[in-house]
């Protein structure tokens, strides 16, 4: 308690005796705060994963990221530590810093070394969480590559198929075209055929009928015989 005292009475909250215990107690804290590894953000985890292993989720609670990453729990946790520190944060920090180091070495039950460890443990967890969250990005960007190479390859199938439809139907169009010009010449033809035949026999009764009329010119009068009826003979 003598050290939390001194960190009180460096803070202003008690009377001190003398401006060299104050400067004591600082140094004191700063030479025994725990010396901990920085935790090195995660590479990023390579391979494609599945399309189900990709779906990102956002939003989820540090302790479910926690526990995916087998983060153990801890005496002391980080987040108590903070805790107590905003608590505190009207101090000066190395007041600060004092006054946290000082609770600590008066109460046995928790250690900055147990915060220190649990904190270091869940910044490696949330960078390999970071790391995953690029592997997924990346792979559901593969997937998307994927399924539009697929796409792109439907689409030239189908568009292959379609012009080949419409190949056939031009080809059967110009076919139809054809047929349809050819019968109508035919039967141009065979019009123009049949006024021609029908010219010509009317040319040849034309001039049977002219041979013919020849007898009744020359036999029979014209006012005896009445149109078209025969001449009686006496």
């Amino acid at each position: 308690m003598g050290k939390f005292l001194r960190v009180l009475q460096k803070a202003g909250l008690v009377e001190a005796d003398a401006d060299d215990a104050s400067a004591a107690l600082e140094a004191e804290a700063l030479a025994s705060v725990p010396s901990m590894p920085d935790a090195e953000p995660a590479a990023p985890a390579t391979g494609i994963l599945s399309e189900a292993e990709s779906r990102i989720e956002e939003s989820r609670s540090f302790d479910v990221l926690y526990a995916e990453r087998g983060v153990p729990a801890s005496p002391f946790p980080a987040e108590k530590l903070l805790k107590l520190v905003d608590g505190l944060r009207a101090m000066e920090p190395a007041v600060r810093k004092a006054a946290v180091l000082a609770m600590d070495s008066a109460d046995d039950n928790w250690t900055i070394d147990d915060a220190a460890l649990d904190a270091s443990r869940k910044i490696k967890a949330l960078n390999e969480t970071k790391a995953l969250l690029v592997q997924q990005a990346a792979s559901q960007a593969a997937h998307a590559q994927e399924r539009l190479q697929a796409r792109e390859q439907r689409q030239s199938e189908s568009l292959a198929a379609i012009r080949q439809q419409i190949g056939d139907l031009e080809a059967l169009m110009q076919r139809e075209v054809e047929k349809a010009t050819a019968e109508k010449a035919s039967l141009g033809a065979e019009a123009k055929s049949a006024h021609e035949a029908s010219l010509r026999e009317s040319a040849r009764l034309d001039l049977e009928i002219a041979r013919l009329q020849e007898v009744l010119d020359t036999f029979v009068p014209p006012a005896v015989v009445p149109s078209g009826t025969p001449a009686s003979r006496s």
